[in-house]
């Protein structure tokens, strides 16, 4: 099954679309995230938490989407991200950039990164990710939201913050921080 094209996942109807969307529950459903996922959930936000005490500005959009993306592609393609300097997070970032800027084609423009970040993957490595999400139930509905729910609980339990600039969002068409959101955390007395 692939991203883009005529046989991507968003164009499966039918027993094809049932065997896709089965095969992906079995991974972010709720009984595998309860059984297989849960701690691997709670070990990275922990890990990321405790590697931002060292910084003294943290911006909280951007590392928390990484910290995701970091769980999301262990389980999918057994990316190790700590191993790679973040580089595939980089890329695809700038792929979801592209998404939702006006396609202009013009080196600079975050569509002409996009487009450079898909000629990359479809040059070399599987083209076989799975996607969810679109028009149809999103099967990752519930992995999110229980990531979110361990990361806030990690964070309120054991940390304090103070935001240091920023902070400002924006609804277009998902949630932006145009300014960033940066701050600074601290462990707990």
């Amino acid at each position: 099954m692939r991203v883009f094209g005529a046989d991507s996942i968003i164009t499966t109807f039918g027993s094809s679309h049932r065997h896709v969307r089965n095969l992906v529950l079995r991974l972010f459903g709720p009984e595998n995230l309860r059984r297989a996922m849960l701690q691997e959930m709670q070990k990275t936000a922990q890990a990321s938490l405790l590697s931002w005490l060292d910084r003294p500005s943290i911006e909280v959009k951007e590392e928390v989407s990484s910290m995701i993306f970091s769980v999301i592609a262990k389980k999918l393609i057994s990316y190790d991200s700590s191993a790679s300097n973040g580089k595939l997070w980089k890329q695809f970032d700038a792929f979801l950039q592209g998404l939702l800027a006006f396609p202009i084609y013009l080196p600079g423009t975050a569509f002409y990164e996009c487009m450079q970040d898909i000629a990359e993957p479809a040059g070399g490595g599987s083209k076989d990710f799975m996607a969810f999400g679109g028009v149809r139930l999103c099967v990752g509905a519930d992995f999110a939201k229980l990531q979110m729910a361990i990361f806030l609980h990690c964070l309120v339990t054991k940390y304090r913050w103070e935001a240091i600039k920023g902070g400002s969002m924006v609804l277009s068409p998902g949630l932006r921080f145009p300014d960033g959101f940066h701050i600074q955390l601290r462990a707990k007395a």
